[in-house]
Protein backbone atom coordinates (compact mmCIF):
# COMPACT_ATOMS: atom_id res chain seq x y z
CA UNK A 1 0.00 0.00 0.00
CA UNK A 2 1.42 3.41 -0.44
CA UNK A 3 1.33 6.45 1.11
CA UNK A 4 -0.01 9.30 -1.06
CA UNK A 5 0.04 11.65 1.97
CA UNK A 6 3.61 10.97 2.66
CA UNK A 7 4.30 11.40 -0.52
CA UNK A 8 2.33 14.38 -1.85
CA UNK A 9 4.50 16.15 0.96
CA UNK A 10 7.22 15.91 -0.89
CA UNK A 11 5.99 16.99 -4.56
CA UNK A 12 5.53 13.28 -5.79
CA UNK A 13 1.47 13.47 -7.57
CA UNK A 14 -0.67 10.64 -7.61
CA UNK A 15 -0.17 9.11 -11.64
CA UNK A 16 3.19 10.72 -12.08
CA UNK A 17 6.57 9.99 -12.28
CA UNK A 18 9.34 12.04 -9.95
CA UNK A 19 13.41 12.48 -11.39
CA UNK A 20 13.66 9.02 -10.17
CA UNK A 21 11.91 7.45 -12.67
CA UNK A 22 9.15 5.96 -10.48
CA UNK A 23 7.29 5.72 -7.47
CA UNK A 24 9.85 5.39 -4.16
CA UNK A 25 9.09 2.04 -2.89
CA UNK A 26 12.47 1.56 -0.54
CA UNK A 27 13.58 3.57 2.47
CA UNK A 28 16.62 4.53 -0.01
CA UNK A 29 14.56 5.73 -2.66
CA UNK A 30 12.68 7.84 -0.25
CA UNK A 31 15.95 9.02 1.05
CA UNK A 32 17.20 10.08 -2.51
CA UNK A 33 13.84 12.07 -3.04
CA UNK A 34 14.22 14.01 0.25
CA UNK A 35 17.69 14.85 -0.73
CA UNK A 36 16.48 16.70 -4.20
CA UNK A 37 14.17 18.94 -1.89
CA UNK A 38 17.13 19.73 1.16
CA UNK A 39 16.87 22.80 2.89
CA UNK A 40 19.07 23.58 5.48
CA UNK A 41 18.35 27.11 7.96
CA UNK A 42 21.08 28.82 10.21
CA UNK A 43 19.80 30.83 13.13
CA UNK A 44 16.25 30.43 12.97
CA UNK A 45 15.00 29.22 16.63
CA UNK A 46 11.01 28.78 15.73
CA UNK A 47 8.35 29.28 12.74
CA UNK A 48 5.23 29.80 13.40
CA UNK A 49 2.25 29.23 10.35
CA UNK A 50 -1.24 30.48 10.64
CA UNK A 51 -4.31 29.74 8.81
CA UNK A 52 -7.73 29.22 8.64
CA UNK A 53 -9.61 26.33 8.07
CA UNK A 54 -11.66 27.75 5.15
CA UNK A 55 -12.08 31.22 3.75
CA UNK A 56 -10.47 33.07 0.77
CA UNK A 57 -6.73 33.58 0.54
CA UNK A 58 -5.90 30.97 2.80
CA UNK A 59 -5.12 28.21 0.08
CA UNK A 60 -1.35 29.37 -0.24
CA UNK A 61 -0.70 29.51 3.30
CA UNK A 62 -2.25 25.67 3.42
CA UNK A 63 -0.31 24.41 0.70
CA UNK A 64 2.69 25.88 2.23
CA UNK A 65 2.36 24.30 4.93
CA UNK A 66 1.57 20.61 3.46
CA UNK A 67 3.70 20.61 0.28
CA UNK A 68 6.56 23.06 0.72
CA UNK A 69 7.23 22.79 4.30
CA UNK A 70 7.87 18.90 5.25
CA UNK A 71 11.56 19.30 3.35
CA UNK A 72 12.06 21.84 6.01
CA UNK A 73 10.91 20.10 9.01
CA UNK A 74 12.83 17.17 7.90
CA UNK A 75 16.51 18.65 7.82
CA UNK A 76 16.14 20.92 10.79
CA UNK A 77 14.87 19.20 13.31
CA UNK A 78 16.02 21.75 15.70
CA UNK A 79 13.96 24.33 14.39
CA UNK A 80 10.65 24.36 16.84
CA UNK A 81 7.51 24.61 13.77
CA UNK A 82 3.92 25.42 15.31
CA UNK A 83 1.11 25.29 13.30
CA UNK A 84 -2.19 27.36 14.37
CA UNK A 85 -5.38 26.22 12.79
CA UNK A 86 -8.11 29.07 13.27
CA UNK A 87 -11.57 29.51 12.78
CA UNK A 88 -11.77 33.14 11.45
CA UNK A 89 -8.51 35.02 11.30
CA UNK A 90 -5.50 36.38 9.28
CA UNK A 91 -3.36 33.98 7.81
CA UNK A 92 0.56 34.36 8.67
CA UNK A 93 4.20 33.20 8.74
CA UNK A 94 6.48 33.65 11.42
CA UNK A 95 9.73 33.48 12.08
CA UNK A 96 11.46 33.44 15.16
CA UNK A 97 15.87 34.07 15.03
CA UNK A 98 18.06 32.85 17.32
CA UNK A 99 18.67 36.28 18.59
CA UNK A 100 15.35 37.03 19.70
CA UNK A 101 14.23 39.37 16.45
CA UNK A 102 10.89 38.15 15.05
CA UNK A 103 9.55 38.75 11.32
CA UNK A 104 6.14 38.14 10.40
CA UNK A 105 4.67 37.78 6.14
CA UNK A 106 1.41 38.53 5.34
CA UNK A 107 0.02 35.97 3.21
CA UNK A 108 -3.14 36.29 2.95
CA UNK A 109 -3.82 35.65 -0.94
CA UNK A 110 -0.57 34.53 -2.15
CA UNK A 111 0.62 31.24 -3.72
CA UNK A 112 2.51 28.64 -2.25
CA UNK A 113 5.58 29.02 -4.04
CA UNK A 114 5.32 32.89 -3.50
CA UNK A 115 5.41 31.89 0.35
CA UNK A 116 8.45 29.94 -0.29
CA UNK A 117 10.79 32.60 -1.89
CA UNK A 118 9.27 35.42 0.67
CA UNK A 119 10.09 32.94 3.52
CA UNK A 120 13.91 32.13 1.95
CA UNK A 121 14.50 35.61 1.21
CA UNK A 122 13.53 36.44 5.01
CA UNK A 123 15.70 33.50 6.23
CA UNK A 124 18.53 34.57 4.39
CA UNK A 125 18.65 38.21 5.27
CA UNK A 126 17.96 37.66 9.24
Amino acid sequence: MVNWNLMRQFGVVHGSRNVLGSRPKTPIDWFKLYQQHKKYIFGVKKITVQWAQSGPGHAGIRHFQYYQAPPIIFWNKDIEWKKIKLNKGQPSLTVEFTNGTKKSIDVLNKHSDEITRLFESIVANK
